[in-house]
This record gives C-alpha cells, sequence and structure tokens, in this order.
C-alpha cells in the first residue's frame, strides 16, 4: 500500500502536443540516422518529440503517427518505408484538407496524390491517376484504389477556391470516422460497427434517405457511446445550457454521483496534421485532450459523439470549483483519458473541470484543476494519487487521496495509506489492498 505522498507530480493537461516544426533546423534539432535520403527524422532539443520532414513536399508528421515504422530498425528505414507509412496514415486519416483548394473533406471521400502524399478532392480537384503515374513511386504499389492526380500536377486550371461551408453530417461519414479505429475497441463493438456501416454502405444498399440516415446515426452514436460512456455512466448525467455560461452546452449530474465514479471517456481522433492545415485556413482546434480531437474543421463536436458527455463539460466559473479530474485508466490506450469525479455530486450540479495551464481562454474562469496520477510500484491492482491545483503555483498543491482499481468490478474507491490501515487494524478494522 503507499506510504505518505512526498513529490507533487505536474498536472495532467488536456492541451494538445506541440505541432511538429514546419522545417528541420539543425540548430534546433538533432538529426537520427535512418536509411533514408529524402525523409529525415528530427528529434526536437526540447521536448524530445520526434517528427518525420521532408523538404521536397514540406510534410512534417509525428513518428509516432507513423506506426508501421515501429518495428523496423532505424538504420534499415528507407524513403520508400517512410513513403508507405505515411500513404497509410493518410488513407485512415480523419481529417483530411484539401492541397487544391485548402477545404476540408465533407460527405464524399478525398483521395491521396500519388506524387507527394496530399490529400485532395475527387473531381472537382483532382484527376484518375493513371497507371504509369502510380508507378512513378514504388511506394504507391498497394494505395492504387486512393490515389489520384491533383490539378496542379497534371497542370489542369481549377475552379476558384469555393467558400468554404459545413456540409451536414450524415452517418455514412460518422461510423467510417469511428471505424477508423477500430483496432481500440472491444471486438463485439468492432463487430456491430461494421454491421453499421454494411446496413449504411454496403454493396447492395442505395441512398439512404433522410429519415433512415437519421437512425443509423442514432444507432452509430449508441455503439460508439458503449465505448466513451462505460458502465451506463450516462445515467448519471444530461446536457443543458448554462445560463452562467452565456447559455452555452454544460453537462449536469442527471442523479447523484458517488466519488471516484468514472463518469466517461474523452472521444477523438489523431489529429497530428492540424498545424500543416493550419497554413492553409484550418481554425486551430479547440477540443484537442493532449493529442487527439473529437471536434471537425469547424470546431463542431463530430456527430457520432453526440451521446457523449465529456467534450461538454465546463470549466468552473470565477466562484466555482471542479468537482472532476482526468484519469490515465491503465485499461485505456495512452493518451485516451477519463473524468473521474473527486467528490460526491449532487443532482443537479453543473459537472466541472480543469482544462489545465496550458489551455487558451477567452472567458472568465477559476483555475481549480484536480488529476489523478499513477503511484508507481502498484499495478496489481493499480493505485492512483489524486492531487489539487487551486493555483498555478506547484506550492499551492496539496495531496487528496489515494484512489485504487478493482478489477472485478471495474470500479475504484478509497485506497488506505500504510498509516491509515495500521489504525485501523489496532481498532480491528478491514486491511488496505497489498502492494503486488
Amino acid at each position: 500500500m503507499p506510504p505518505k505522498p512526498e513529490a507533487k507530480p505536474e498536472i495532467l493537461t488536456p492541451a494538445k502536443e506541440d505541432e511538429p516544426k514546419a522545417d528541420a533546423d539543425e540548430d534546433d534539432d538533432i538529426v537520427i540516422p535512418t536509411g533514408g535520403v529524402d525523409w529525415s527524422l528530427n528529434q526536437d532539443k526540447g521536448s524530445g518529440n520526434q517528427f518525420w520532414w521532408n523538404k521536397t513536399y514540406s510534410i512534417s508528421i509525428w513518428k509516432s503517427s507513423m506506426k508501421s515504422l515501429d518495428k523496423t530498425p532505424l538504420p534499415k528505414i528507407t524513403d520508400d518505408m517512410v513513403w508507405k507509412a505515411f500513404l497509410q496514415y493518410q488513407a485512415g486519416a480523419v481529417y483530411r484538407l484539401c492541397a487544391i483548394c485548402d477545404g476540408p473533406e465533407g460527405n464524399e471521400d478525398m483521395k491521396i496524390f500519388c506524387y507527394c502524399g496530399h490529400t485532395v478532392h475527387v473531381k472537382t480537384c483532382s484527376n484518375v491517376a493513371e497507371a504509369e503515374q502510380i508507378a512513378w513511386k514504388p511506394s504507391n504499389h498497394g494505395f492504387e484504389k486512393h490515389l489520384c492526380v491533383c490539378f496542379a500536377c497534371d497542370d489542369v486550371k481549377g475552379k476558384p477556391k469555393p467558400e468554404i461551408k459545413r456540409e451536414a453530417e450524415n452517418a455514412r461519414r460518422a461510423c467510417l470516422r469511428a471505424l477508423s479505429i477500430e483496432s481500440e475497441y472491444p471486438r463485439p463493438l468492432a463487430v456491430k460497427l461494421h454491421r453499421l456501416k454494411e446496413q449504411i454502405c454496403g454493396k447492395n444498399v442505395g441512398p439512404l434517405s433522410p429519415a433512415d440516415d437519421a437512425k443509423m446515426m442514432k444507432k452509430v452514436q449508441s455503439a460508439v457511446a458503449e465505448y466513451y460512456q462505460p458502465n451506463d455512466s450516462s445515467e448519471y448525467l444530461k446536457r443543458e445550457k448554462i445560463k452562467s455560461k452565456c447559455d452555452s452546452w454544460g453537462v449536469v449530474a442527471a442523479s447523484d454521483i458517488p466519488k471516484y465514479t468514472v463518469i466517461g471517456v474523452y472521444p477523438g481522433y489523431e489529429d497530428p496534421l492540424s498545424g500543416e492545415h493550419a497554413k492553409c485556413g484550418r481554425p486551430g482546434p479547440k477540443y484537442s485532450l493532449v493529442d487527439l480531437n473529437c471536434a471537425d474543421y469547424f470546431n463542431e463536436v463530430f456527430a457520432e459523439f453526440g451521446m457523449c458527455f465529456t467534450p461538454f463539460i465546463n470549466e468552473p466559473n470565477p466562484d466555482q470549483f471542479s468537482n472532476t479530474a482526468w484519469i490515465q485508466e491503465t485499461t485505456r490506450p495512452e493518451g485516451r483519458l477519463s473524468v473521474m469525479t473527486t467528490r460526491d455530486i449532487k443532482a443537479g450540479e453543473e459537472v466541472l473541470i480543469g482544462y489545465g495551464p496550458l489551455y487558451p481562454r477567452t472567458y472568465p474562469y477559476n483555475y481549480d484543476a484536480y488529476a489523478y496520477h499513477a503511484v508507481e510500484g502498484f499495478s496489481d491492482p493499480p493505485c492512483f494519487a489524486l492531487w489539487h491545483w487551486p493555483t498555478l503555483e506547484e506550492k499551492d498543491a496539496t495531496f487528496v487521496a489515494y484512489v485504487g482499481y478493482d478489477k472485478d468490478t471495474d470500479s475504484y474507491s478509497y485506497w488506505q495509506t500504510e498509516d491509515e490501515a495500521a489504525k485501523d487494524k489496532a481498532s480491528g478494522g478491514e486491511k488496505s489492498p497489498k502492494k503486488e
């Protein structure tokens, strides 16, 4: 069981990871030797983060997004291998921007330039790629159905750039986005989403009527919520307009919620190219948490997350205080944070959370933040230390409690310290969980 706390860990922050640099400046970055020439692997001296950089086409993307290269020794990684990894990323990316008109992907799928790997709208900004054009780059093999030739490469004059408008969501796009991270889901959920995909856009399915599309959207939302609102946590919550926050959406307790209850998992998809997109006019993401984003180009939360609550949890007003905290559960992939209550919350009370020190605010707020941190040496069962930051000053941070996880019930509860356990033992109380 944990001893008394000593160090004050840094707060978990929902701020997005810094973007890769626009170029690889040797004064600021360390170039890591690989077998590539066109692509270089660079490490930022300050943060230690690594990113791949292609000077010819001005592409920079985090190494963590090129997952297919992880098992290959760096000296053996060639340009062809990096291009394949980049095409694989682009083929499954949720966030795409057209390099011709700078517009986002709508309800019609984009394709990829067979020469430079950038994404582009079909028909309005590109032509069908011929076999010899695809063969020009060996790494294109296996991606033929995703490839095209943009108007710039084909020396075709495109139409004037259209006004960028947000298209109405549809069930097809929502389902495809949800499936882009199917490896993260439990098997039954992935199967359910694939079945919905067949019902929405299978080979023998024609265009859905607006009414049928709305019905299928509800089914997609319900399936997605199974993952992001585990253990029927949605029953604890409801969305309401909050008068004190200019009638914007917020989350309110629909019933009493016990302390140490996970009320949801923050949804979202990888968005590593948002910095590249910003050069083309894309607004800065507002719903990013660590390196995941749950909103589209226009900063509207994706429709498939319509039954999820965590994106709509507000920060405290100047006269309010947080009652929930971020936690990296050991049962979730790295970076996929959950929200857990820090105390009992009464029905009708607004659910509030601190956004962390780096979030840009344009509204009055009270910096009052909590975070759960895994205790080293306690993994079976896991134990977390809850810390409170009433200010940005480390000296003001205070330890609140230890919280332990129970695998059998998939729940959390108070975990006694050694001193508390000794007192309980002396008084005939129950013993605390043991260290592994």
